[in-house]
């Protein structure tokens, strides 16, 4: 499925729980080629599966705009694309919570293979497994750049990683 915004899924406000199901192929020629979430909303993921979806910013999820929650537990990030940031997720402002989460071979044509957080985004990212991720730019795995965002990373694990100047890279 291919939108301009969130090409399975946009969650506009309100709140959503997404457990134990699939999204795959889905494309953006804009933000989140899976799920676009937006304007203070809440969503929940659990036991997903987000495989080979593309997007400019945002591969296979794209957050945005203030009192954004996304929390993701035990959520497989595979084969996501972004042509320019966020190969897997681009979160930007709001709370991101990721447990116990597998990024594969996630890549960002611009930063941020697996992850770019931006603006005043609070991420959290514990007990996680990246592997082959990787970017043009700066974060082959996680990227950002922003003196107002805040990363926390507890107990994560990073194989075989390529193509930008640093793994991590918090600023």
């Amino acid at each position: 499925h291919s939108t301009s915004d969130g090409g399975a899924l946009e969650v506009n406000r309100g709140s959503a729980i997404i457990e134990d199901s699939t999204f795959s192929g889905n494309s953006s020629s804009g933000k989140g080629g899976a799920i676009t979430i937006r304007n203070g909303a809440t969503v929940t993921l659990s036991g997903n599966a987000f495989v080979s979806n593309q997007a400019n910013n945002g591969g296979a999820i794209h957050a945005q705009d203030g009192g954004t929650r996304l929390s993701s537990s035990e959520d497989r990030f595979e084969s996501n694309s972004a042509s320019s940031d966020g190969g897997a997720l681009l979160f930007d402002s709001g709370t991101l919570t990721v447990t116990s989460a597998w990024f594969v071979d996630n890549q960002a044509n611009g930063r941020g293979g697996d992850l770019d957080v931006m603006s005043t985004g609070r991420a959290t990212i514990e007990g996680s497994h990246f592997s082959g991720g990787s970017s043009s730019n700066d974060g082959s795995s996680i990227h950002t750049d922003s003196s107002n965002a805040e990363v926390r990373l507890l107990g994560n694990r990073w194989d075989a990683l390529a193509g930008a100047r640093s793994v991590v890279h918090l600023r």
